[in-house]
């Protein structure tokens, strides 16, 4: 058993067959390959050489000098990924929509944020220049998706799929991923992330405590 600390206060924890992540503004949750839904396939892509990959790259700041929230620089682009799929699954599963439909909808809001260069955002302003729209990470997920093992892991549980991660058919409501400043199940990842901040000991943030305001 190996333990990774993604982010202040969102803890990895690898049991071998499965992987329990910690976040104690959210919930604690587990990702089994062996479960069903949407939890088992995030448990396959974070597997792969690319859901790896996630974890050495930064989720909020473009860099730490210029971060627009102090500190966001120590976010991981993987935890970010996993409590989206969690957010998405629970609300999903609140608005009794069918297990297809979430699963669409957990892949959609999870699997293009897998390309994502250092520092993440960086690397879109590096590409593009500054006040462009910072989508070059989505602009070269096909690629990524395939040299990274997440399309190949989809097939082998026979989930059809573009070449994105997404799935035909199905509609994707706006509440999984919307335009600023409108809510969806990745802004409010960030907000609980930012959360986290408040509670956490840069210098020691494994000991994230809750504290009452």
């Amino acid at each position: 058993m190996s333990e990774v600390l993604d982010s202040p206060g969102i803890t990895f924890i690898d049991h071998g067959n499965y992987l329990q992540v910690r976040n104690p503004l959210f919930d604690e949750f587990v990702l089994d390959p062996q479960s069903d839904g949407p939890k088992a396939v995030l448990a396959d892509v974070v597997k792969t050489p690319l859901g790896q990959r996630a974890l050495d790259l930064t989720q909020l700041s473009k860099c730490q000098e210029h971060a627009t929230i102090p500190r966001t620089n120590e976010f991981g682009r993987l935890g970010h990924i996993t409590v989206i799929g969690e957010i998405i699954d629970r609300l999903g599963r609140r608005e009794k929509a069918t297990a297809d439909k979430i699963l669409a909808y957990v892949l959609y809001g999870c699997l293009s944020d897998l390309s994502h260069g250092p520092l993440s955002h960086a690397t879109d302003i590096a590409v593009e220049g500054q006040g462009q729209d910072e989508r070059f990470h989505e602009l070269r997920s096909p690629e990524a998706l395939a040299l990274g093992g997440v399309i190949e892991a989809l097939k082998k549980r026979n989930i059809s799929t573009d070449e994105r991660g997404n799935i035909p058919g199905i509609e994707i409501p706006r509440w999984v991923e919307c335009d600023a400043p409108d809510i969806c199940g990745d802004r409010l990842q960030y907000t609980l992330q930012e959360m986290l901040l408040w509670f956490t000991d840069s210098k020691t943030p494994e000991a994230t405590t809750i504290k009452q305001t």
